[in-house]
Formats: C-alpha cells, structure tokens, sequence
C-alpha cells in the first residue's frame, strides 16, 4: 500500500486536481502572457501618487456634441431655476449644471453592499469650451486607495454632481469604499440632483421602464453601438482580475461614457420640456400630463392647467382623458375659476357615472356659490346612490351622508320640506 503522498498524488491525477499553490501560479503565468492587458487595449495612462497607482481614462468632447436629440451645449446652459423646477427641490435653484460632475459607477455587484467595490468611477464636467469625462479604474483591488484619494479630492471641490439613482446606489457605495480606505470626504455636502425621481415624474406614466437606457433611447432617441448589459459588467471584471485579458472592458468603459452622456441629455432635455410654454412643446400626451402633474404639484397652476388642457386635446383612452380634466378642474379651482372649474366638474359627472368626486364639487359650489341648494341636496342623494354600489372612491358613503344632513339642515331653516315624497 502507498503512502499518504502517493494516494493524494494518484488522486490529483484521477481528478485533475490542482493545489492551492499551483492555481496561483497558473494565474500568475496566465497574467505574464496576456497581450491584452487595459494599457494595451483602453488608451490611457497610469497614475501614481503617493499610495499606490490607478489607471486613468480621459475623453473629451465638444459642446457642439450632439446626443441624440439635445447637445452638451444645451445641457451646459440649464440654468437653476428649471433644474430647480424638474427636481421639484426650490434648494437646487442655484444648482449650476456648468459647475458640477456628472457621475456614474461600475461597480462589483449591482446590489450594493459594504462587500461592493466601485472597480470604475466616471465625472465628466464641464472644461472651457468641451466636456470632459475622466474614468478612474483600479487594475487590482489593492488599487483602491490610490483610485479614491483623487476622487476624494475632486468631491471637495464640486458644486454641485448629477446622477442617475446616485442617492440610492452610487454615492452609498462610494461612501463604503471611502470609509473602508478611510479616505476623508463627505459626499452628503455636495447638492445632488438624482435624475431618477425626474425621469419617473416625467416618463414613467408612458414608458413604465425609467431605466436610464431606455430613456435615452424612448427619450432622447439614442443607439448604443458596442455596448454591454449592466448586469454583465461585474463578472466581466472579475475575468479581468483572473486573466488580465482587458478586451472585454472596451464595452464597459464606452458604457460608462455613454452613461455619463446621458446625464447631461437627460437634464437638458427635462428643462427644456419644463421650462417651455405649454403650446410651444412637442410631447406624447402622456408626457403633457405628467408635466402638468409636476407643475400642479409646485403650485404652478396656469402652466399646470395649460398643460393638462393640452394633453385631453391631443387624444388620450377614456381613464387618462378623465386624469387630464380632473386636473385641468383642480388648477382651475385653485385659480378661484370657480364656474370654469365648475364646467369640467359637470363634464366629467356627465361621462364618467361613477365619478363621485366630481359630484362632490358640484355640490360644493352649487352650495357655497350659487346658493342653489335643492341641486345640491340632489347631486348629494345621487352620489350616496352611487357609492353604495362601487367601492372605489375616496370619499366614503358616511361624508355624504354628513354632506347630505347638512344641506337639507339649511333648506329646513329657509322653510323647505325635505322629507322624503
């Protein structure tokens, strides 16, 4: 019988079993043979400071670039009342988009989590007459440090970084990674303008997906050439860790500009439709609404009405028409066009049967208005009806019911019989 050494040895040889050691040195010739390390495949530089290195990336691109429908220029030139505007935030109203990053991660998990690593880090900002993205990458995890100290550097001095979803995913993550390094910073500081609430506000209505691809593309009407799917990117790395083969990194780093490109689209082409008259824009129906919506909810209520009024008449299906009039009410109202208000209230009770919020206004202004209250008692009677029979109102059966007792209260004491015929 052989020794232990000799069975482990046949035992390798049966199972193809490699040691600890010998993997490591697998890797490590795999590593010395590889022609396609990141400096020979991405064109950049390495950059050394007084912790360690990184790998550097730098695009440039003039303001005349054209992204899709809008041009960087476009984007440079928002000003922070509309950013103000299309972030609903009156804080960011000196928000100047000339003076911030556009920031977007790659990152190990899409997750998040204090065990993710932000392997590629993008800012593009505004430089003299182009707009200039810088892609910061570590090679190798004990890379870290070096990396995030220069980006530490770069937040101090930010105005203002703009992001897609950056609240809840890119800024938690780096904030991770600095700690870890204990790299000073405090991301909390700098005005943030997350593109992901306005993009919801404005789109999700038509597009559902709010995805900053699908945007881009449903939006701005950009095609990617070469890309990659996000959730691809972290094994891509890790195979670059294992082979230093960079090829596949090409599509990760061109995703990371795109991305980048696309913050500053999105941001012009939001203030643009925001900030424009109502008749001067060019919208599907459903983002006529959903301006309205935002400019209703900022208290805007001409614009808000305008809008809505906009987006019944471009032909909306019979739910969201209703949406558009119910609104386009509301921002009457709350202009005090009490009998124009009243005319939509009226048109909506005629085509919508179970509107009982609508007959509710009616019988407000029919009471308190025009002091008509027979009509009111009645519009009262019919919504009880009504709501007796269909469970999906707001208002419940008991208010009118308090509504009703009060009416026919005051018609008692101006000498009305209001007892049932």
């Amino acid at each position: 019988m052989g020794t232990d050494s000799d069975i482990i040895s046949r035992l390798k040889e049966l199972s193809g079993m490699m040691t600890a050691r010998e993997m490591f040195h697998q890797v490590e010739d795999e590593r010395a043979s590889s022609e396609f390390e990141i400096d020979r495949v991405v064109p950049g530089e390495t950059v050394r400071n007084n912790v360690g290195e990184f790998f550097l990336v730098i695009s440039s691109y003039p303001l005349t670039e054209e992204h899709g429908n809008t041009s960087l220029l476009n984007a440079q030139q928002v000003d922070g009342e509309a950013i103000a505007v299309i972030a609903g935030d009156d804080e960011l109203s000196e928000f100047r988009l000339d003076r911030a990053l556009f920031l977007d991660t790659e990152t190990t998990g899409l997750a998040g989590g204090s065990g993710t690593y932000a392997f590629l880090v993008g800012i593009g900002r505004f430089e003299g007459g182009n707009f200039v993205v810088r892609q910061y990458f570590m090679r190798d995890y004990d890379e870290e440090e070096a990396m995030l100290v220069p980006l530490a550097d770069t937040f101090q001095d930010a105005e203002g970084v703009v992001t897609y979803n950056g609240k809840g995913f890119d800024f938690p993550v780096l904030q991770a990674r600095f700690v870890t390094n204990r790299v000073r910073v405090r991301l909390e500081d700098v005005a943030h303008l997350d593109l992901l609430p306005v993009a919801r506000r404005l789109w999700r209505m038509r597009l559902g997906d709010c995805s900053l691809v699908n945007i881009e593309r449903a939006v701005l009407g950009v095609t990617r050439y070469g890309d990659i799917p996000s959730y691809l990117i972290p094994q891509v790395y890790f195979d670059y860790i294992r082979t230093r083969d960079a090829r596949k990194l090409e599509a990760v780093f061109y995703h990371n500009r795109q991305d980048i490109l696309s913050l500053a689209g999105v941001v012009s082409h939001a203030a643009r439709l925001a900030t424009a008259p109502p008749d001067l824009v060019e919208a599907h129906p459903l983002d006529l609404l959903s301006l309205a919506r935002l400019h209703f909810r900022q208290g805007r209520y001409p614009v808000a009405e305008r809008f809505a009024s906009e987006a019944y008449d471009s032909g909306l299906d019979a739910d969201v028409a209703r949406t558009a009039l119910y609104l386009l009410a509301l921002s009457l109202k709350r202009q005090r066009r009490w009998e124009d208000a009243h005319r939509i209230w009226c048109q909506l009770a005629r085509h919508y049967r179970q509107d009982i919020e609508s007959r509710v206004e009616i019988a407000k202004h029919l009471e308190h208005r025009e002091r008509d209250l027979t009509n009111a008692r009645d519009i009262c009677a019919e919504s009880i009806e009504i709501a007796l029979t269909y469970e999906g109102s707001a208002i419940t059966v008991e208010e009118l019911q308090y509504r009703l007792a009060r009416i026919e209260r005051k018609l008692r004491m101006n000498g009305f019989d209001v007892s049932p015929s």
